[in-house]
């Protein structure tokens, strides 16, 4: 009996051990690979449903598959379906959920929506590696002092974007896609009546250089101008209205911006009119979003030639246009009050190049009136001088 139980023992003993030193079955847990595609092609910007939470960063390339093809075998029948390498694109702008690319210039006409896009091998591997988590710190620590939050809250601020107060030079460049200069050339003509030897109008044209700084003095410009027509002013060398007026200067505008919602442009002018030396300065408000929707109230006033004020509507209907609408008041070499309203259509041809145009109507009563027609164009760029770093 002692026997069969030693045997019955050992058996058991081997199984368990047997047991204990076997392998158990790998259970895998194989991640699958998320699909990601192309959303939206609009001109040299590609739209891809893979964002931050994805892996995805600015600089990045990633491979574009054309999808979609299907063959009939001509001999079996079967259907042969799959998809294709069709090219690279370069990541840069990069949202939570989706980034926007620009392809390169090969594929540029054949990438459509509903294409598939995939990681390279190398990024994906970087994206899938476990993340590491740093070891906590063995000592406690110590509540901040009333010094230490304040000096943190300080330097929050100061790095907020330019949607939250400062505005933050990296966050508005991206914003601007790299043009934060402009040269800007624009010619109008104005005209404020049609009686017989006594037309009043006037011609203004002014080119100019704007940089962006990006600080609270985010922007300044340096341009030249003349303002040249007939109008109800007197001067020294002219007693028997309408007089011939002219003003050629030169200027500065200084934009100051608190908010993205919020900035105060100052300008001065300085230049010879009829009577000599002139000067001149104007004042602009702007409430609401430069590349959005917003509202610009404003004044100007020269000397010898006159003072306007108008308030100004300006929506961006597409990121290539925008349209503004405005409500002018002057006596600029007119002499007497006219009211103008104007429509300013901005189209912007490419990244580098804008045309804008200046429509609209106006004069001093029913039986005075006359159009006003303008046209500019626009040339953007970008360097990395000084004071913008």
């Amino acid at each position: 009996m002692k026997r069969h139980l030693y045997l019955v023992s050992a058996l058991l003993t081997a199984f368990l051990l047997i047991g204990w030193a076997a392998p158990l079955p790998a259970q895998e847990k194989t991640k699958e690979k998320k699909k990601h595609y192309v959303i939206k092609v609009e001109e040299d910007d590609v739209y891809i449903d893979m964002g931050n939470m994805d892996g995805v960063i600015s600089g990045m390339v990633l491979l574009v598959y054309k999808t979609g093809i299907s063959i009939k075998h001509p001999v079996t029948g079967k259907e042969i379906g799959g998809s294709v390498y069709l090219g690279q694109v370069a990541v840069r702008d990069v949202s939570d959920e989706f980034c926007i690319a620009t392809p390169e210039p090969s594929i540029r006409e054949k990438i459509k929506s509903g294409y598939e896009v995939k990681f390279h091998e190398d990024d994906l591997k970087k994206i899938l590696a476990p993340k590491e988590k740093p070891p906590a710190p063995l000592e406690e620590k110590t509540p901040p002092t009333f010094l230490a939050k304040s000096k943190a809250k300080k330097a929050k601020k100061t790095r907020r974007s330019s949607t939250g107060g400062v505005p933050d030079y990296k966050d508005d460049i991206k914003k601007y896609r790299g043009k934060n200069n402009r040269v800007t050339a624009k010619y109008q003509f104005v005209q404020g009546g049609v009686e017989e030897d006594e037309m009043e109008y006037y011609h203004k044209a002014e080119v100019d250089l704007m940089y962006r700084i990006f600080k609270i003095l985010y922007s300044i410009k340096f341009g030249i101008g003349i303002a040249d027509g007939q109008g109800d002013i007197e001067t020294e060398k002219c007693g028997n209205p309408p007089c011939h007026l002219a003003f050629d200067y030169g200027f500065t505008e200084l934009e100051f911006r608190f908010h993205d919602y919020f900035s105060i442009t100052p300008t001065f002018q300085l230049g010879m009119n009829n009577d000599g030396v002139g000067v001149g300065g104007a004042l602009k408000i702007r409430i609401g979003p430069e590349l959005s929707t917003n509202l610009e109230l404003g004044g100007s006033t020269a000397s010898l030639i006159g003072s306007q004020a108008l308030i100004q509507f300006n929506h961006w209907f597409h990121p290539r246009f925008k349209m503004q609408s405005a409500v002018i008041w002057e006596n600029y070499i007119a002499g007497q009050d006219v009211v103008r309203i104007t429509l300013g259509p901005e189209f912007n041809v490419t990244d580098l190049i804008s045309i804008i145009g200046i429509f609209g109507y106006g004069g001093k009563d029913v039986d005075s009136m006359g159009p006003t027609i303008g046209l500019g164009t626009a040339f953007n760029f970008h360097t990395g001088w000084f004071w913008s770093k």
